[in-house]
């Protein structure tokens, strides 16, 4: 059993208006999948507006020039696209950040005493660009953001823990 996500968070301090997309597959339960969820956060929704779109495992692509791939919703480096039925994002930053830091320390991560990881890939960039999830849109320009990484046997669970303590 295994379950990896990768993630996009941004805010727009402005108008009040956040963004969080994440790529993910799972195969911790049968049956296993792969899927897109986008979220946003408007003061004016009254909740957080989401969205979720699923494909077969099997479609998921991932390798050394793109992190994940599932049908139109494609994150890389510098960039993340999503298109589902009722959502949609269109992402880009800066190459430039603080770099990437895992928040449990080698040495432990390697003593198989831990059945999660979680890596902050991007610590701090700027993102320019829109998403949007039903009725509801957010613009950014500049804005701070992350992208962040995370798997495991046990899902969010074990990278909580991990997480929390170190």
């Amino acid at each position: 059993s295994f379950h990896e996500g990768w993630f996009v968070m941004a805010q727009d301090l402005a108008s009040g208006k956040g963004f969080w997309a994440r790529y993910g597959l799972t195969r911790l339960a049968a049956p296993a999948r792969a899927e897109c969820r986008a979220v946003i956060f408007d003061k004016s929704a009254g909740r957080p507006v989401v969205a979720c779109w699923a494909r077969p495992v099997s479609e998921v692509e991932s390798g050394a020039a793109t992190a994940y791939r599932l049908g139109d919703s494609v994150l890389r480096d510098a960039s993340a696209l999503g298109r589902g039925e009722t959502a949609s994002c269109d992402l880009t930053w800066n190459s430039e950040s603080n770099g990437a830091f895992r928040l449990v320390p080698p040495c432990l991560a390697g003593t198989g005493l831990l059945s999660a990881g979680y890596e902050a890939v991007e610590g701090l960039v700027r993102v320019s660009g829109e998403a949007r999830v039903g009725d509801h849109s957010a613009r950014f320009e500049n804005a701070a953001a992350g992208v962040g990484h995370l798997w495991g046997s046990r899902g969010a669970r074990g990278w909580r823990w991990a997480r929390a303590v170190f």
